[in-house]
């Protein structure tokens, strides 16, 4: 997993071996230090600090409600990306029908653009491949180019768009199956 190894994914060149993952990697100085980790109950203030100013959810997350995400690990999976010890970034996932849902993923601003939100979401579907759901799927701002360009550099595809979602603004519902079946 590439969880920690302070490295920027350059190019996703990976083979298995056995159990063990290889990655051509190169260094990223402003990356040094970071590592995607699951959450635990420690970490839901600052989840909660950071959803408060940069989530892209329909609904607004409690303190209460990331508490019990954090906690639902048979129906949720939440992830922090931290730097040294300060938390960076994060994504909660629900799993349902055999899929996962990614409710939310977001990084603080001055911290994007260096590769934290796609190691989040490679994490999230490295842990859905591993529970053989047969799909990752999300909601996202049509006018989120960044967020949507990253998630198609992951092969997730647009699957509709919906008319209004946010605060009248279009969302694109998007999506990557994992098994054929």
């Amino acid at each position: 997993m590439l969880a920690g190894c302070g490295l920027w994914v350059e190019a996703e060149k990976m083979a298995w071996l056995g159990f063990v993952r290889i990655c051509v990697c190169r260094l990223d100085k402003e990356a040094r230090g970071i590592s995607i980790v699951k959450a635990d109950i420690a970490d839901a203030p600052a989840i909660y600090e950071l959803a408060s100013r940069y989530s892209g959810a329909t609904q607004a997350w409690t303190q209460e409600r990331i508490n019990d995400l954090i906690s639902d690990i048979q129906g949720h999976y939440v992830l922090v990306a931290k730097q040294l010890d300060s938390t960076v970034g994060y994504a909660i996932a629900r799993f349902a029908w055999g899929k996962m849902h990614i409710w939310d993923i977001a990084v603080k601003e001055d911290m994007r653009r260096r590769g934290i939100g796609e190691k989040m979401m490679s994490q999230l579907i490295d842990h859905a491949k591993s529970r053989e759901l047969s799909e990752v799927y999300l909601e996202v701002r049509a006018s989120n180019t960044p967020a949507v360009k990253m998630y198609q550099s992951l092969s997730l595809k647009i699957r509709f768009r919906m008319p209004g979602m946010y605060d009248g603004e279009d969302g694109l519902a998007m999506y990557l199956p994992l098994r054929r079946g």
